[in-house]
């Protein structure tokens, strides 16, 4: 694992509390987990694709329907269980064994038997070429911003030809200079996050949930570099921290190898 990686904490939300690291709202804390908040949960996700869909045919293509998608940080499969019913085949990806293995249940549960989950690496090792829908929500933010981009990269680049992303980025954070240091040496300076959570009466391994901002200028130039021409976007703000939605097709022909589940 490399230094300073935020896969380890986020096997550590997993374990402890993973509807609400997917989504931080109270009602879906462990402790408040019911029947009603855990509907609400994979509502939200189905909104969530709908507006998805709706803003690809509004705004790039009036006929898109996606034959292979692949949802990058799928989690427990709030997103991916609503994808898996809009295409033939889903791939959800995600670095945690514990996420993947709760999607497994949901959609099991829910009798969704076209999806492939894979867990992902900084390679993206398991990962095929030839999906012709990319999407990730709520992720590349929880990550240092130069790995952000790295494998923002390697995704845009096994997307097909022809194939429609949208990917999901923060880039303004409402907190002052001040805490942004503060959770950088949390970050960055072994023990610190330790005693810090011992002072606020947390477990010792308590995970921090990192919020980085990204790069526009970084983004835009691999979605040139990749070949999409075409590009759209839609602004985001989860509790003052904005971000925007990319929506792209990539245009520019490649040899890439198709898909095979």
């Amino acid at each position: 694992m490399r230094r300073n990686s935020t896969d380890g904490a986020w096997e550590r939300w997993a374990a402890a509390d993973r509807y609400y690291a997917v989504c931080t709202r109270p009602e879906f804390m462990s402790a408040k987990l019911d029947e009603t908040s855990v509907r609400s949960f994979f509502e939200s996700g189905e909104k969530h694709v709908e507006w998805i869909f709706r803003t690809v045919a509004e705004r790039l293509d009036a006929h898109f329907k996606p034959r292979v998608a692949l949802d990058f940080g799928c989690g427990v499969g709030r997103i991916a269980i609503p994808l898996a019913k809009r295409c033939e085949r889903l791939i959800g990806v995600d670095v945690s064994e514990a996420m993947l293995q709760e999607a497994r249940k949901n959609l099991g549960e829910r009798g969704l038997g076209n999806v492939d989950l894979l867990k992902s690496d900084d390679s993206l090792s398991q990962v095929p070429f030839g999906y012709d829908f990319l999407h990730s929500y709520i992720v590349f933010q929880h990550m240092q911003r130069s790995r952000g981009l790295a494998l923002t990269r390697k995704l845009v680049d096994r997307l097909g030809q022809g194939g429609i992303g949208a990917l999901h980025y923060m880039f303004l954070s409402p907190e002052p200079f001040p805490v942004r240091m503060s959770k950088w040496v949390q970050t960055n300076v072994p023990l610190t996050q330790s005693v810090i959570n011992l002072l606020r009466g947390r477990s010792w391994g308590h995970p921090l949930m990192q919020m980085n901002v990204c790069s526009l200028n970084g983004l835009f130039r691999v979605l040139y570099e990749a070949g999409c021409s075409r590009l759209c976007s839609e602004f985001t703000n989860h509790g003052g921290y904005i971000g925007v939605v990319l929506f792209f097709v990539k245009d520019v022909e490649q040899t890439v190898r198709g898909y095979r589940p």
